[in-house]
């Protein structure tokens, strides 16, 4: 049974699978649903398409204008050096945009640190994959975004 609200929900990121996962299972909750990528395709009959480069802060403004709840989704190339130079700008910029439209951030990580050989069964001691530059770069990121938003007035909530 689907349930109509009148707030927007925006998935950044939306044509990779979590977003395209995301943008199924929020049609079950309403029908206000935009998704945003480079290239956007709905999933929905009645989602709102718009095309945007989260790495350009009056694109990502623009994608968020009028969102109440913000899911950032978006997958990055795997390669250590482009995850160091994107993706603090893509959270930048997704923050400020939220921040600046008074929009609810929802952000989902992605589990290219972990070890693969156990990703089917993952719990709080699973390990990182020796091989991964990523857990380094991740390891220091939160601490830069968290330290940033008590800076600026918003208190973080980890879930």
């Amino acid at each position: 049974m689907s349930m109509s609200s009148p707030s927007l929900h925006t998935i950044l990121g939306s044509t990779g699978n979590i977003g395209t996962q995301l943008a199924k299972e929020l049609k079950m909750y309403t029908d206000h649903i935009r998704l945003v990528s480079r290239n956007p395709n709905k999933i929905n009959e009645s989602d709102q398409i718009m095309k945007a480069d989260l790495l350009l802060e009056n694109q990502v403004d623009a994608a968020v204008a009028g969102s109440d709840t913000v899911y950032l989704v978006a997958g990055i190339t795997y390669r250590t050096k482009l995850w160091q130079e994107q993706w603090p700008i893509i959270m930048k910029n997704t923050i400020q945009a939220c921040m600046k439209h008074n929009a609810k951030l929802v952000f989902f990580d992605n589990m290219y640190c972990y070890d693969p050989m156990h990703v089917g069964h993952l719990t709080e001691t699973t390990r990182f994959c020796d091989l991964c530059l990523e857990p380094l770069l991740v390891s220091h990121l939160p601490v830069g975004i968290f330290g940033w938003l008590l800076l600026v007035g918003v208190t973080p909530i980890v879930v």
